[in-house]
């Protein structure tokens, strides 16, 4: 392991194939999060629906709140949010340990997201003596850049990247408003102002539809809104206290922590509303989540899609790695390439025999001895004499 980067103070695939699983120790998607408990804190991981849960032990008075996962090397990230000493650890998959510093001596580190584009990290960090700020690293912890300060009346929290749509968005709690801001921190703007007392927390971006959920501490709400433009909608209500969330893109569900008091519960539901799930693991005190689709779980087989379908794929555009994925309803044969503008195959994603179930595979378009150019390409899936075809659009 590098040895951890020193904190900044504030001046102011690889092709990868990601398939629902079919048999134990298969490849499945696994949910983790943190439990910030004070005295015995811990990093855990259970299956889609909270079962098969392990857990590791991380030091005691850390405070472990914000948690990120790499789409692409499965390494877990968390931050600490301990007023003086805290730290950026990760670890790799599944649960390899509990944790190596890889950026230290920070103050009340918050929200983390990983762009897995670019192989860089952002995080939140509200210390409100020296001023809040956002920061932005190597997903190893080397060159530490403070993207955008935020002074002392701030208190960001979660954060999310929209690399397609070339935005990161944070939750300010005391300010009651989300924030955006470019890739590179410039331009940062209210996005969209809160009522007094709304304090958001938890936010997570669906870069493929386009929408921002979000998490109101204070009103018990969860929202949505299009990135496009600040129009707020009811996800749910009634909520104690919640806190951090995170997406499962594919099956178009919500998992969330409530902190409330007597009330600490790991929930579910659908991105669009309706019924809440209650999840089996205990909860002592809230933390992050992150949703992983390509972790070896011991789990039963998810039912299989009910259509042939081929997703968008995202991001797009892209300036590295594009995101494809399909749903087989039954096993088959299944052929996916990539075309350009006059039909030539640039790359063979799959040809294989697949079992039925949700399969994405990941094109490095910027990899091997002849990257492609920028232009427009295309993603076909080509299944039982059938054929679907998705855009995709390269930049510079």
């Amino acid at each position: 392991m590098s040895r951890a980067h020193r904190w900044l103070a504030p001046p102011l695939l690889v092709l990868a194939l990601m398939s629902g699983a079919s048999t134990a120790h298969a490849q499945a998607q696994a949910l983790y999060w943190l439990d910030g408990n004070w005295a015995a804190p811990t990093l855990n991981r259970s299956d889609v629906n909270g079962l098969g849960v392990s857990s590791v032990p991380l030091a005691a008075g850390s405070l472990p709140e914000g948690l990120a996962v790499s789409s692409t090397s499965g390494r877990i990230y968390w931050t600490q949010a301990v007023w003086s000493n805290a730290n950026i650890e990760q670890t790799a998959p599944p649960l390899a340990g509990s944790g190596t510093p890889i950026v230290t001596g920070g103050s009340a580190l918050r929200g983390i997201a990983i762009d897995d584009t670019t192989g860089l990290m952002y995080w939140t960090a509200s210390n409100l003596a020296t001023g809040s700020a956002i920061y932005r690293a190597s997903v190893n912890g080397s060159g530490i850049v403070p993207l955008v300060f935020l002074g002392g009346l701030a208190n960001p929290r979660g954060i999310t990247i929209d690399h397609a749509g070339g935005k990161i968005y944070w939750t300010d709690f005391d300010q009651n408003a989300i924030w955006s801001a470019n890739l590179d921190g410039t331009s940062p703007t209210q996005w969209l102002p809160l009522p007094p007392g709304s304090e958001p927390y938890g936010i997570v971006v669906d870069p493929v539809a386009h929408m921002l959920y979000w998490t109101e501490y204070g009103t018990g709400f969860l929202r949505r809104s299009p990135t496009f433009g600040p129009s707020p909608m009811l996800t749910f209500s009634g909520l104690a206290n919640p806190t951090y969330l995170t997406l499962d893109r594919l099956d178009s569900q919500l998992y969330w922590i409530d902190s409330g008091t007597g009330s600490q519960h790991l929930k579910r539901g659908p991105t669009n509303g309706g019924s809440i799930l209650i999840l089996p693991p205990a909860i002592t005190s809230y933390g992050g989540l992150a949703f992983q689709v390509n972790a070896t779980l011991d789990s039963p087989s998810p039912e299989p899609p009910r259509e042939l379908a081929l997703d968008h794929a995202w991001p797009t555009p892209s300036r590295g790695a594009v995101h494809v994925s399909f749903a087989l309803p039954r096993a088959a044969h299944a052929r996916l390439v990539v075309l350009d503008l006059q039909g030539r195959e640039v790359a063979v994603l799959a040809d294989d025999d697949l079992p039925a179930g949700r399969q994405e595979r990941v094109w490095q378009s910027g990899a091997g001895p002849r990257p492609v150019a920028a232009g427009v390409y295309f993603a076909r899936l080509s299944v039982e004499g059938r054929h679907f075809v998705q855009r995709i659009a390269l930049v510079p």
